[in-house]
């Protein structure tokens, strides 16, 4: 079996310049495990829900940005040093905690590469890409576990 026979195809991916905490809701709302960041329908990273707890560019690790604004909210005069980290924090995009170095597969890679790469990297998703680099799909655990199901 081919990945493209299991791949969804139906993808939900992001900008570059897309806001992290915008990330944040679509990864919450839609129950997912990641998205691939794509430019002009090329592949250039990807983000995990994983990326939000161990990036650490900016402080966007995720527990130091809540307890940040946690701190800031109660303060009552905040300095200039932290509004500037608070406009940093705000205006964070997609491109700041996105891995780029992604791990991705073909449509035409055998589905045994996926099971592999899955269980050896422990990974949840994989972005698939054809030979330019653009999104075919994603092939998640959930579509292997579909797979299992038919």
């Amino acid at each position: 079996m081919l990945v493209r026979d299991v791949m969804t195809t139906e993808v939900i991916s992001v900008f570059p310049e897309e806001r992290i905490d915008r990330i944040a809701s679509i990864l919450t709302e839609k129950k997912i495990h990641g998205v691939p960041v794509v430019e002009s329908g090329v592949l250039v990273g990807i983000i995990t829900e994983t990326d939000f707890f161990i990036k650490d560019s900016f402080n966007l690790h995720l527990p130091s940005y809540i307890n940040f604004i946690k701190k800031t909210k109660f303060s009552g005069k905040i300095n200039s040093e932290e509004k500037d980290k608070i406009k940093e924090l705000i205006n964070s995009t997609a491109a700041d905690i996105m891995t780029k170095e992604c791990i991705t597969v073909s449509p035409e890679d055998d589905i045994e590469k996926v099971l592999n790469l899955i269980k050896e990297r422990n990974l949840h998703i994989i972005p698939v890409v054809n030979s330019e680099g653009k999104m075919e799909g994603i092939i998640a655990r959930s579509d292997l576990i579909r797979m299992i199901k038919v």
